[in-house]
């Protein structure tokens, strides 16, 4: 006979690290080189360098689209600006949900809502 014991945890993991959105300096569309693109600015609060991905969630009653950043290094205490670009979401007004995740997809931060015009 054998026995096996099989534990079930519904707690989700907590990262080593996260990231939080400084308050001074929300999300906003802006223009890069041409490009429409939003304008993440990402704080890292952690006591090591940290690398992430900006994904913004944008919806309004008739499209839905996801634009992801590219990975973003981030050095302790450090605030930097990542561009996600929202060049080929057709013109109207957005909610948008932004969050961060790890390169190995988790997730760490929670969303931050705006709205977002592209024109």
């Amino acid at each position: 006979e054998y026995t096996v014991t099989y534990t079930l945890s519904t707690v989700p993991p907590t990262p080593a690290q996260t990231i939080v959105f400084p308050t001074s300096a929300p999300p906003v569309e802006t223009t890069v080189a041409g490009y429409k693109v939003i304008n993440v600015t990402m704080y890292n609060n952690v006591s090591t360098t940290l690398t992430a991905i900006p994904v913004v969630v944008l919806s309004n009653s008739t499209f839905s689209w996801v634009a992801i950043g590219n990975p973003t290094s981030i050095s302790s205490g450090s605030t930097v600006v990542s561009y996600v670009s929202i060049a080929n979401i057709p013109a109207g007004t957005y909610t948008a949900k932004v969050f961060v995740v790890e390169p190995n997809g988790v997730t760490i931060s929670g969303y931050k809502t705006f709205t977002v015009t592209v024109s």
